[in-house]
């Protein structure tokens, strides 16, 4: 019996320790599952901690619906892009655009939702903001509803170029955009 018993006890402290091992083996996996997601998570958020970002109106500041420039610059910084509205109004001329310098940030943002300009004065202001725009180095997110061919044009001429047609797909955009443009210009 007292050899018994001490069987029992040495069987039972083995159990013991391989059913502790085995916790401990799950429970690091567990939690090294958890790191390995907040790093994929910090990394995205460190990567957009670098992208610059313009928010481009093009016209005066007194002719726009400000309330929907304060709601969108508002949404951008809640998720952490720090910028302020740079009226435009040469973007409404060719030839005042030519005399304008590139733009030298990661991401543009066009806002033509804050706007009243017809759909063939946007395609314009569209088209002459992409001249102002270095190619596959900046994003242009055209933010306004409706379709248009200028966006169309020039990702099919190899411009980083996308369209947000609501408020609600406006961060998403911006946030493509800034990785892409991170990628672009990592060697």
């Amino acid at each position: 019996l007292w050899d018994f018993r001490r069987t029992l006890q040495g069987v039972n402290t083995e159990v013991e320790q391989r059913v502790r091992q085995k916790v401990e083996q799950e429970v690091a996996l567990v939690v090294q599952n958890r790191i390995d997601k907040l790093e994929a998570i910090l990394t995205r958020e460190i990567t957009l901690s670098r992208v610059t970002l313009t928010y481009l109106l093009p016209a005066a500041a007194n002719t726009v619906n400000a309330e929907n420039v304060a709601f969108a610059l508002r949404v951008l910084q809640a998720r952490g892009f720090q910028t302020t509205p740079r009226y435009l109004s040469a973007l409404q001329s060719q030839s005042q655009t030519e005399l304008l310098p590139d733009f030298s940030t990661d991401v543009v943002v066009l806002d033509l939702t804050s706007t009243a300009f017809s759909d063939s004065l946007k395609e314009d202001i569209i088209t002459r903001t992409l001249t102002k725009i270095r190619k596959q180095q900046t994003a242009l997110i055209v933010y306004s509803p409706g379709y248009f061919n200028a966006v169309k044009t020039a990702t099919n001429d190899s411009h980083f170029c996308n369209a947000a047609n609501s408020p609600l797909t406006l961060v998403a955009r911006v946030i493509e955009a800034g990785y892409v443009a991170d990628a672009a210009k990592t060697p």
